[in-house]
């Protein structure tokens, strides 16, 4: 991969108060995913002008963003709990303590079974990356292996991390606590080492996912345990701590109860060594002056859970309060406390929050001169919580946050186009109509609705960018053969592409990431030049455990796409069919152990390969009677391996370069149009 160049609008953080609005920016992304420079305003007439003087032209890897579209930094989530997610939305009638006890415990026990952990987790971690989320810092369950399981998918998708096993040996159910303190922290101990094993090669702090300690709540731990972590924490100062503080009043008297000796809940986690500069602290919602002071002092971070602390009505955090006295704040989503897996969410509510501490200010002496105390949180403040903020929280300011030189490319690509699917949104001048698309006034306005009024419909790539040369993310470029196309009668002009894959290819994951794609051809004669950027889904063999995830898709298609037709469709014959298609050698590759690993006992080995494979159940394939049962087994073991691609094209860019001008004619697709699917619009080639 060389150097990327994107060349569009681009809305960047910059401080608690401003942030930049940039139409016309240009900025270069190096192999590794990172920002090698930023050029904040390039005219149109300037930008070769410009890429020279930078070394590069239009020659190189162009990215140049569409009407309608534009680059944030991705967000980050300094507070979630993965084994939650399936519990979504329900439970808002409790407050925390039966919350846990009727709602969340019993769920979580659940991972001890790893197979379920890994189904589950794998559509968590899909979810929260599409809905934005480029760093996460994420609390598994009590249980090792389905925590490391976390881990591995995390890694496999690529996203940036951070992973922790809940630690809790009391005040849990019977089927549901850790056995001793000492069984805890080994277990955390064996975690920690296998999470950063998961690459090797890369620094602690380079590493896309690292693990983090996590002391579930001080209620959830004995005295023993918490020292012992503590002892952790002090033996390995990189290491990230996370945990619960002041969330709600009756867990608050609990904690107070529980521990005598300590001068408050923050005292409790200071007292055992586990408040310190990268220590973060969910909700603080009642936190005393004292407390404030405290958890500044040790430089430690807040995660502000707005939709969680209103619906199992904990409390308002004074985040503007916290904010004045300079302790770092982020956003947490906090699921399934909170009912939203994105942070848009979370922006939305904390500016609700916001507005209610406005509405009873309260009288703070430790505060002289107060710039958000007790006042509505402006857009810039919310912006770079959900950014910079939460990268503060995780002590990777430096690495994260903000489009700057030096900084990874954890960015995403957000439209307002109205091919979004929720075109409503955006009042009533569409991007097409506006005088000038690329003004800062408009661009500010796309901004603030999408912050408001947008969802995962309006995030078209989330861009997870890397230095772990071991992250399965790194784009895996095949030459696909569209082996047939499909359309529905009742309506031609949604065709699906068909294509085909081994399912346990690398590129699978990374379809399960994000599954958008885009198929590019170059047709010699003609000198045209097609892409047609598409949702991709894969279908796998019935019993296959991806299998549910294309039944999901399938279920949960919408109508104008080419999927939402073909719900009743006989997916497996179309697969077999596609299957026996295929050459005889063509069949063989299927049987061969999974692509891209490591070929042990070399060309030997691979000589034992079958080399054909025939139908053992069709007449003229003529297999012996003593090959009969080897021959089966190949036969079930390619067909297992074999998995359909399906292409659902959103948009096709042809370009003419035999026509004298050249001509490029971009189609892109109007899910809610009936009479014009298929929008056509010339560009410059």
């Amino acid at each position: 991969m060389s150097t990327t160049i994107y060349y569009g609008a681009v809305v960047n953080p910059r401080s608690l108060q401003a942030y930049d609005l940039w139409p016309r920016c240009l900025l270069a992304v190096n192999a590794k995913g990172v920002i090698d420079w930023v050029v904040e305003d390039v005219q149109p007439h300037e930008l070769q002008d410009a890429l020279a003087s930078k070394g590069h032209s239009l020659e190189t890897d162009f990215v140049a963003l569409k009407d309608g579209e534009f680059l944030i930094p991705g967000f980050v989530d300094t507070h979630t709990h993965a084994p939650q997610v399936p519990n979504m939305g329900t439970g808002g009638q409790y407050q925390l303590l039966d919350w846990l006890q009727n709602v969340t415990f019993p769920m979580e026990a659940k991972f001890k079974d790893v197979s379920f952990a890994k189904t589950t987790y794998e559509s968590v971690v899909r979810r929260i990356i599409d809905s934005g989320t480029t760093t996460c810092c994420y609390y598994g369950t009590l249980h090792l292996e389905a925590t490391k399981a976390l881990a591995d998918i995390i890694h496999s998708f690529g996203q940036r991390a951070f992973v922790g096993k809940c630690n809790m040996n009391r005040e849990s159910p019977a089927y549901y606590v850790e056995p001793t303190a000492a069984a805890s922290v080994d277990a955390t101990k064996e975690l920690i080492n296998y999470i950063r094993n998961l690459s090797p090669a890369v620094s602690k702090e380079e590493q896309l996912v690292q693990p983090i300690l996590t002391p579930r709540f001080a209620i959830s731990c004995t005295d023993e345990l918490l020292e012992s972590l503590g002892n952790v924490a002090k033996a390995d100062p990189q290491l990230r701590i996370q945990t619960h503080i002041s969330e709600n009043l009756s867990e608050i008297a609990f904690t107070k109860s529980l521990f005598p000796k300590a001068s408050s809940y923050a005292g409790v986690y200071d007292m055992f060594g586990l408040l310190r500069d990268n220590t973060v602290l969910a909700h603080a919602v009642h936190l005393s002056e004292d407390e404030v002071n405290l958890i500044k002092e040790r430089k430690a971070g807040i995660s502000h859970c707005p939709t969680s602390n209103f619906n199992l009505s904990s409390g308002v955090a004074p985040v503007g309060y916290y904010l004045d006295k300079g302790i770092k704040v982020g956003l947490g989503t906090d699921v399934s406390g909170g009912f939203n897996i994105s942070i848009l969410n979370a922006i939305q509510n904390a500016s609700i929050a916001s507005k209610v501490c406005s509405f009873n200010p309260k009288e703070r002496p430790d505060v002289p001169a107060p710039v958000l105390t007790d006042k509505a949180l402006p857009i810039a403040t919310l912006f770079y919580l959900a950014t910079m903020g939460g990268a503060s929280v995780c002590g990777l300011e430096d690495q994260i946050g903000s489009m700057t030189a030096g900084k990874s490319f954890d960015a995403l690509l957000v439209t307002v186009q109205n091919n979004a699917g929720n075109p409503g949104i955006w009042g009533i001048e569409t991007f097409e109509q506006a005088e000038d698309v690329e003004s800062k006034v408009q661009l500010d306005g796309w901004f603030e609705r999408f912050l408001f009024g947008g969802d995962d419909r309006n995030i078209r790539v989330a861009q997870l960018a890397t230095t772990d040369s071991n992250a399965l993310h790194r784009p895996r470029v095949r030459s696909i053969i569209v082996r047939a196309a499909i359309s529905s009668p009742s309506n031609p002009q949604l065709p699906l592409l068909i294509g085909s894959t081994d399912i346990r290819t690398p590129k699978v994951t990374q379809l399960g990431n994000s599954s958008k794609a885009e198929i590019s051809w170059w047709v010699d004669p003609a000198q045209h030049q097609f892409r047609i950027g598409a949702d991709v889904y894969w279908v796998p063999q019935p019993d296959h455990e991806l299998y549910p995830k294309f039944s999901a898709s399938l279920a949960n298609a919408k109508d104008g796409t080419g999927l939402a037709l073909f719900k009743a469709y006989d997916w497996e014959a179309k697969r077999i069919e596609i299957f026996r298609m295929m050459s005889p050698g063509m069949k063989a590759a299927w049987c061969r152990p999974p692509p891209g690993s490591k070929l042990e006992g070399g060309e030997e080995e691979a000589k034992k390969w079958p080399a054909q494979l025939f139908d053992p159940d069709d007449p003229e394939s003529n297999i012996p009677s003593d090959q009969y049962e080897e021959a089966k087994r190949n036969w079930n073991f390619a067909l297992k391996n074999f998995a359909l691609l399906l292409f659902d094209p959103i948009d096709i860019d042809v370009v003419d370069l035999a026509s004298r001008p050249n001509t490029r004619i971009f189609h892109a697709k109007n899910p809610n149009e009936h009479n014009e699917i298929w929008k056509q619009e010339d560009l410059v080639p």
